[in-house]
This record gives structure tokens, C-alpha cells and sequence, in this order.
């Protein structure tokens, strides 16, 4: 038989296992079948394949389960066990609180606060455990002790209160809010205010069924004021409810505005009527009117004795112990009609004067008065003509004024001159130019300092006023800036030197960089300046190695970074099959 290649054999079909195969053993050429090639030898390994393989009895594949997965990198490649859903999504997740958000996803989360009156710290759960805490309003209402009635200060505090009564106007009950206060009008109050008080108004029907005694009310059926008072309305007033007319008795009473608004007062010089007694104001010496006027009567109970208040002060009517009235009255030199014991008048008594007109140009009266006052003698004395003055002069005295054009013997005219002197109301000087200055000397006298050179100043020497040369100007100059000191130049431009200090709003410094390093807080290398929500700057130190700068929603600060590669999660593995 020729020799054939395989490739010169026919096509064969899909291997059943029942085909037959040469096969060698122990040096003889045997047939089996292929199923028994297949059978033998029998495998005894385990295999990890990515799927089921139905050839190798042994093998095993892998399979993921609720949060594991696989990915086939493919041939001479890797596969590689993964997190998928909600654990996948928890690995991703930053530092913090984390919610279950999904079937496979969770998402960071942080306590809040919204509105006032609650503050959150660490929010997020990353640096210790959250802590809420009061603040605003809430925090001073937790903070207060003691009893009283909630009132809020300024929109920033809670407090307490107690409501309180104003005297003879309202009582208050329970104010401090113990019990439910109960406010109500004091008894025998005093309304306050000038303008008026408005009772209840209404018509005749709208009275109270049951009224009480002392029920006051303004009817507006009848248009008065009416009161309830033994049983009955009564209107406030006689006739139709009120007065027409106000009518005053003469010689004691005055009405001024009778039929509108009347005035009652007592009438100028009185006649009191009544044939009793009128009786005085009554009290003790320490009653009497602080401020007492002339013409006061009153009777003092202390004394028992009617007193009156005159220019001498308080004097006491009639005389002995019980004060009884005048029994006599006499009259004197002058006087005529006494005494009277009951009633009588006094008059002046006539004199042996005729009445008429003394003096004229040509007599000069002679006239006696007696030691009351009274002309006892009264005659005219003619005047002696042809006469001349011998001699009339005049002096200035010590008025400082002079005299000319005495003395006269017959007519002439007297002339003063000169400065009238201080002592008499004059000034001493009697020529002023511009400038001058008047002055009082040690004598009480003007004197007058006349002006003087152009640019000198009035200094005192010895306590009298004179002009002096001036000296300069600005002796001295001082501030209180920090760091500047003026110049000491006395006259022109005084200038400022130096570098402001910071207490004076400057910087002390003299360039850029060193003004910003004089005004920073920060010290060492790496920190940051912050706001701290009052308006100024504050240092925020470096944090620690691998630390990032992080945020809470209120400030900035320093953190453990999260997160990372496969390599730092203890969790997570990769496997490689090649």
C-alpha cells in the first residue's frame, strides 16, 4: 500500500468518541476509540476558568455576587475582581457621614441647621461627632432662671419682664406672669391727662338692665349727662339737664360768662351777708402760708387769737388773752371825732391857715409846719427890690473839671472845662486816637494806653497793660501722632517728620513689603490669613503632612486628605489569571 499523507485522507465529520484511532502499546499497534483517548488519562488539577468549562471536570469559574463584579481583560490579559454598585459607590465616597441614596448609590451627607436659633459643629462626622448646640435667641432663653413674663431685647436676647401698674391708675395682678395676669383700674383712680375723659354713650334703651348706684352714662336721647342713684335715673343738672344762666348776687358774688362759660368769683370789697359770724381759715402758727401776702386774715389755733399779715408780719387783731376786739379809739394832736367806743369819724383838724395862694413874683411865703405835718402859719413876705449879688463864684471840686467866668458880681456866664474824672462817671480823657485802649488802674481809675508801633502785642508788665515788641511765633509744637515729630519752627510752615506708627493708624514702615509684613498676623512659613467674620485678619497656622484645606461651611481649616488608590483601601483587590 502506497504511503498516503494525512491531507490526502477525506474530511471527517464532528468526533463522536466511537471512531477508531491507532493506538502503540507495549510495542503493538492497537485500535481504541476515541472516547477512550479522551476518558484517558483522567484529570486530577483544578482549573479557575472565566466561565464553565464543560472539557475540564475540574475546573472552576468565577462569579460575582452583590457588590463584587468581574472584568475580563481578555486573552493574556487580567481579570480583575471589582466594587460595583452601592459598594463601589462607598468606596468613592468622600470622608463623612454617608446615606444609602439608591439600589447601588450613596452619597456624603452633613447635619444642618436652617433658620436661627440651632449651630452644628463638625457637621459632617469627619473630625469627631456632630454636636448641635443652641445659639441666638434659643441659647439666651435656655440660659434664663428665675419667674417672669418672655420679652425679647433688641431682636438678639430673651429676657424676662413683669408687667406693672401705673399708682391710682391700674393694678396688676400676677405680673411677673406666676398666674395669668389679670390688669384692672385701681380703686378710686385718678385719670391722667387734661383734655377730657369720654363716659359711655348711648340711647335711652341701651341702659343697663340691672344698673348699680353711681352708674354715670351720657344719654344721647336727651343729650345729657345722667347717674343712677337710689334706685332711679337722674340727669346731671335741674330743668331740661342743664344751666342757662349763672347769676351772681351783687356786692358778693361776680359771674363773668354766665350763659357760656361762667367765672364765679367773690366780689371786689364784699359785703358778707348773715347776721352770725364769719368764720376765718383756722390752723396752727405752722399752717400759715409759706409765701403770705399783705391783707391775710386767719385765726391761730395756737395762739387763740385772730392775726392779720401786714409790712410788720403776722400781728394779732384786739388785744389781751382772748383777743378781743377795740374799745376806744382816741385821737391824737391834729385829729378831730375822737374817741370813738362804738363808731364815729376821725378827721383832720382844722388850723388858723386861710386857704388860698402864697408866693408870686414879688413876695416870697412864709410858711410853719407843726410836728404832723400840718401848715400852722402861712404868710407872704414881699420881695425887696433894687438889690444886687455881691458875689457868686463856682468850682469844678474834684470832678476834675475848671471853671471860668466867676466870680460874678452882678450877671456873667460860668463856663466848665476840662476831663470829667472817673470818680464822676467820666473817663479821664478827652482825646482818643484809633487803636487806643482804656483801662482800669490800680486806683479805680481809666486810664487810656495809646496804640502803638505796628506788630507789637499788649502784654501786662507790673499789672498794667503796654505794648511790647513781639518775640516770634510759635514757640513750641507737639503731636501726639506715633512716630512723627513736628518741626520746631517759629514762624512759617511747622512740617511733620518720621513714619506713622500703627496705634495712629499707620504702618511704621517705610516700604511695601515691610508695612504688609508689620500689619500680618502670620509667623511661620506656610500660614495662610483668614477672615474671622469681624472684620480684621487672623493667622491660620500650617497643618500637618498630607493635610488639605478644607471648608465647614463657616470657616477654613486643616484636614486628613481622604480617598486614594486601590493600594490604600483594605478592601479592595485585584486578581490577575494569565
Amino acid at each position: 500500500m502506497a504511503n498516503i499523507q494525512i491531507t490526502q485522507l477525506p474530511a471527517g465529520g464532528p468526533i463522536t468518541g466511537t471512531e477508531q484511532v491507532p493506538v502503540v502499546q507495549n510495542g503493538v499497534t492497537v485500535r481504541v476509540p476515541t472516547s477512550a483517548i479522551a476518558a484517558s488519562p483522567a484529570q486530577q488539577q483544578n482549573f479557575l476558568t472565566l466561565t464553565q468549562q464543560s472539557t475540564l471536570p475540574n475546573s472552576r469559574a468565577l462569579s460575582g455576587s452583590l457588590g463584587i463584579g468581574l472584568t475580563d481583560g481578555g486573552a493574556l490579559s487580567t481579570l480583575t475582581i471589582t466594587l460595583n454598585g452601592a459598594s463601589g459607590s462607598l468606596e468613592a465616597a468622600a470622608n463623612g457621614l454617608v446615606a444609602k441614596t439608591g439600589a447601588s448609590t450613596v452619597t456624603n451627607r452633613s447635619i444642618a441647621v436652617s433658620g436661627s436659633g440651632l449651630s452644628v459643629t463638625n457637621g459632617s462626622g469627619a473630625s469627631g461627632d456632630p454636636t448641635l448646640a443652641l445659639s441666638g435667641l434659643p441659647a439666651s432663653l435656655a440660659g434664663l432662671s428665675g419667674t417672669g413674663i418672655l420679652n425679647m431685647i433688641n431682636g438678639t436676647s430673651v429676657g424676662t419682664t413683669t408687667i406693672l401698674g401705673t399708682s391710682n391708675q391700674i393694678d396688676v395682678a400676677n405680673g411677673n406672669g406666676v398666674g395669668n395676669p389679670t390688669i384692672s383700674i385701681t380703686s378710686n383712680p385718678i385719670l391722667p391727662g387734661s383734655a377730657g375723659v369720654v363716659v359711655p354713650s348711648g340711647n335711652t334703651a341701651a341702659r343697663a338692665a340691672v344698673p348699680s348706684n353711681g352708674t354715670i352714662r351720657y344719654n344721647t336721647d336727651n343729650v345729657n349727662f345722667e347717674f343712677y342713684q337710689n334706685g332711679a335715673w337722674t340727669v346731671f343738672g335741674t330743668g331740661a339737664g342743664s344751666v342757662t344762666n349763672v347769676i351772681g348776687t351783687a356786692n358778693q358774688i361776680t359771674v363773668v360768662n354766665g350763659t357760656t362759660t361762667p367765672t364765679v368769683s367773690i366780689a371786689t370789697n364784699p359785703i358778707i351777708p348773715g347776721t352770725g359770724s364769719l368764720t376765718l381759715p383756722i390752723g396752727s402758727s405752722f399752717a400759715r402760708p409759706g409765701t403770705p401776702v399783705g391783707g391775710m386774715l386767719r385765726y391761730n389755733s395756737d395762739l387763740g387769737v385772730v392775726e392779720a399779715y401786714t409790712t410788720a408780719g403776722w400781728i394779732t387783731l384786739g388785744t389781751g388773752s382772748g383777743g378781743g376786739g377795740v374799745t376806744a379809739i382816741a385821737t391824737g394832736t391834729g385829729l378831730t371825732g375822737g374817741p370813738i367806743t362804738t363808731t364815729g369819724t376821725i378827721a383832720i383838724a382844722n388850723t388858723t391857715v386861710v386857704a388860698g395862694t402864697y408866693g408870686s413874683s414879688s413876695n416870697i411865703p412864709q410858711i410853719i409846719i407843726n410836728a404832723q405835718g400840718q401848715i400852722t402859719s402861712a404868710t407872704n413876705i414881699a420881695v425887696a427890690t433894687g438889690g444886687t449879688v455881691s458875689s457868686v463864684d463856682v468850682s469844678g471840686g474834684t470832678t476834675g473839671l475848671t471853671t471860668s467866668g466867676g466870680p460874678i458880681t452882678s450877671s456873667g456866664t460860668i463856663t466848665l472845662a476840662g476831663t470829667l474824672g472817673a470818680t464822676n462817671g467820666g473817663t479821664n480823657q478827652n482825646t482818643y486816637a484809633t487803636g487806643d485802649i482804656l483801662y482800669a488802674s490800680a486806683t479805680n481809675t481809666l486810664s487810656k494806653l495809646s496804640v502803638s508801633t505796628n506788630g507789637f502785642v499788649l502784654t501786662l508788665a507790673a499789672g498794667v497793660p503796654t505794648w511790647a515788641a513781639s518775640t516770634g511765633g510759635v514757640t513750641s509744637f507737639s503731636t501726639s501722632l506715633s512716630g512723627l515729630t513736628p518741626s520746631t519752627a517759629t514762624t512759617g510752615a511747622i512740617t511733620l517728620a518720621g513714619t506713622l506708627g500703627i496705634s495712629s493708624g499707620g504702618t511704621g514702615q517705610t516700604s511695601a513689603s515691610a508695612a504688609f509684613n508689620a500689619l500680618s498676623p502670620i509667623t511661620t512659613t506656610g500660614d495662610l490669613i483668614i477672615g474671622n467674620g469681624t472684620n480684621s485678619a487672623t493667622r491660620l497656622g500650617i497643618g500637618s503632612n498630607g493635610y488639605v484645606l478644607t471648608s465647614d461651611g463657616t470657616t477654613a481649616a486643616w484636614q486628613a486628605a481622604g480617598g486614594g488608590g486601590l493600594s490604600s483601601q483594605a478592601n479592595a483587590y485585584a486578581w490577575f489569571i494569565s
